[in-house]
């Protein structure tokens, strides 16, 4: 994906054009069809998920809580609170394209993300532990 695509993405959307040019080198396309699980609750965390087309339903402990679709991302709480996973993610559309970003990927951007991707972020950490 280009630099000028990926600043279109709200999760990249704040992100100078050093960090751009990182992330576009760093990303992988991600393809999924109706029920697989992308992500095992508990399981240890690699990396992060923006989703580019497609819609996932987040299940905690076998009931789900939510569900997401495109220009939404997913895995990045386990990596900013070094935890196992907290939620399955499981595909409920035809098809799932994502973007993966890598774990070392994610911590060399994670502190420039724009302020609406970090209070998201939060305010999912906070319903978690909420639960």
């Amino acid at each position: 994906m280009t630099p000028t695509l990926l600043k279109q993405i709200h999760f990249f959307a704040h992100l100078d054009d050093e960090k751009i040019d990182l992330v576009s080198k760093e990303l992988a396309s991600k393809k999924f069809k109706k029920g697989d699980v992308v992500m095992h609750q508990d399981a240890e965390a690699n990396g992060v998920h923006v989703i580019i087309s497609g819609k996932v339903e987040v299940e905690i402990n076998n009931k789900v809580v939510t569900s997401l679709e495109d220009n939404d991302f997913f895995g990045e709480m386990a990596l900013v609170a070094h935890t196992p996973r907290s939620a399955t993610i499981r595909v409920v559309s035809d098809d799932l394209s994502t973007l993966f970003l890598s774990k070392e990927a994610f911590e060399e951007i994670k502190d420039e993300l724009g302020e609406d991707v970090k209070q998201e972020m939060l305010q999912r950490i906070i319903e978690n532990y909420e639960e």
